[in-house]
């Protein structure tokens, strides 16, 4: 038995019987529609995104046409990307808005949970409150604010999206019920911990143990690991998000600094939701960007 089947076994018998009963709620995953996101949305061609309606379309949905880049045109927004600290008051649109923002949900993320949120902020009032909760930095005056969430307590809502997605696959073979297997079974043991997160010393006293004798995935556990899990994929689509507004002709700046609790309380957001991140977007003003330092490649980058 491999130590992977050996894990997974042994914490199986703790909990096999609440999983049993064990009921998932489904809850609203992000700021848009619910209806929309029913569905996972992929790039079909320029300018346009669709869903897909089965697993094997997540695959097959690109011809070889759309797998030609142009490494010119994204070095192009790349290096032009800059935090602007200086807007012009012209809004961006809401449906350049949109589009960015179904480019961001395209981001990678861990297990096809989607731990991520992004409220985008349009109202006066909300406005000028959360530009007080960023302590008024000079962004703050963009004309809109996102404010990006990590949302660890989204994979009870994610797993069951997924199970009801490859409940509806018609491929067949082996990859749907062992993808159905993952999110039945993998999936819970992972990310529950039980009442104030009672199981997660154990989880790490496992995973502990089995890596004294070979190689190991150590679990994130706990509030704070899944925390940090949610973190990295949310922080993720942040970049693609930043890097979609300037492909559009838009500006941004990503701002770390602010009143995590008076945000909070603001947007409504349960205890379990983390502010990564608050994104100011718009057109650059004049004045509005600050010199950039990067040093040599050879002080970050080692090639062994």
């Amino acid at each position: 038995m491999t130590a992977r089947k050996s894990y997974f076994g042994w914490m199986w018998v703790g909990v096999s019987a609440s999983l049993k009963h064990h009921r998932w709620p489904l809850r609203c995953i992000n700021a848009t529609s619910p209806v929309r996101r029913q569905s996972v949305r992929v790039a079909s061609d320029r300018g346009s995104i669709r869903p897909y309606p089965s697993l094997q379309d997540m695959t097959d949905c690109l011809n070889q046409a759309d797998l030609v880049c142009d490494f010119e045109a994204f070095s192009k927004v790349v290096r032009t990307r800059r935090s602007v600290r200086a807007y012009l008051p012209e809004p961006v649109p809401v449906d350049v808005m949109d589009a960015c923002l179904d480019l961001a949900l395209l981001a990678p993320t861990s297990h096809n949970l989607e731990s991520w949120q992004f409220i985008d902020v349009r109202d006066g009032a909300k406005l000028d409150l959360l530009r007080h909760c960023c302590l008024d930095q000079p962004a703050t005056k963009a004309p809109n604010l996102v404010v990006a969430v990590a949302r660890p307590d989204f994979w009870r809502s994610g797993r069951k999206l997924m199970l009801a997605a490859i409940a509806r696959e018609e491929t067949p073979g082996r990859l749907p019920p062992l993808m159905a297997l993952k999110y039945q079974l993998q999936i819970p043991l992972i990310f529950m911990d039980g009442p104030f997160h009672f199981l997660a010393p154990l989880k790490r006293l496992v995973t502990w143990g089995i890596g004294l004798f070979t190689v190991s995935w150590r679990v994130e556990v706990g509030r704070s690991g899944q925390v940090l899990w949610a973190t990295r994929t949310t922080a993720l689509a942040c970049q693609n998000l930043m890097l979609a507004l300037r492909a559009a002709g838009y500006d941004s700046c990503a701002m770390e600094g602010f009143d995590e609790p008076r945000l909070k309380r603001l947007l409504k957001l349960p205890r379990a939701a983390r502010v990564v991140m608050v994104i100011a977007a718009g057109r650059r003003a004049e004045g509005g960007v600050m010199p950039q330092y990067r040093f040599e490649r050879e002080r970050y980058v080692q090639r062994v």
